[in-house]
């Protein structure tokens, strides 16, 4: 629960908020997380698009026919491109990666699934991360959508991220652990 109240705050959580609302009415969900994941693409891979919805430079007519012919190209739903030219007309479309980021939670929320992020030193094989997966499923009676990073900068071990807990078990850690008793004690 704290997590939807965490994910609906801001003006970005008001509109997940209503378009998942709308998703869920309109039997949409799917063809809606399609056409966002196509918009967070092109924002990944175009600085031309980047730029276009972070600039204040552009007006509502600039950007009403540019959206148009994007919602067109992509073949967006009507729900994502009225979406998008809701945002623009209310100067809101810097917020459309949050926005998204929003949108994702709350359909994770609802399929009953939980993001967790793993921290490691190495690439993990495929068969240590459904390893992961399936612990994690067990403990928190959830499907787990596990996001892998890597950072050489924890010398081994992992890291866990999964809501607002973490649990550290790296190598970086216990040495910094094991530093502070060394000063304490001498």
């Amino acid at each position: 629960m704290s997590e939807i109240l965490a994910v609906t705050s801001g003006a970005e959580g008001r509109y997940a908020k209503a378009l998942f609302s709308i998703a869920l009415e309109n039997k949409s969900l799917s063809v809606i997380e399609n056409d966002l994941k196509n918009v967070k693409e092109l924002i990944f891979s175009s600085s031309i698009f980047k730029d276009f919805i972070y600039s204040p430079l552009y007006n509502f007519e600039q950007q009403k026919n540019i959206i148009l012919a994007i919602s067109k190209k992509l073949n967006f739903s009507l729900e994502v491109s009225n979406l998008l030219l809701l945002m623009s007309k209310n100067r809101r479309l810097n917020l459309l990666s949050s926005l998204i980021k929003s949108f994702e939670i709350l359909s994770r929320i609802d399929r009953g699934e939980i993001h967790a992020e793993v921290t490691s030193a190495v690439i993990l094989s495929e068969d240590q991360e459904k390893e992961i997966k399936k612990v994690l499923k067990k403990n928190l009676g959830k499907e787990v959508i596990l996001e892998v990073k890597i950072d050489n900068d924890i010398i081994g071990g992992l890291i866990f991220k999964i809501g607002s807990k973490m649990i550290d078990t790296s190598i970086k850690s216990k040495l910094f652990k094991l530093k502070t008793l060394m000063k304490e004690v001498g």
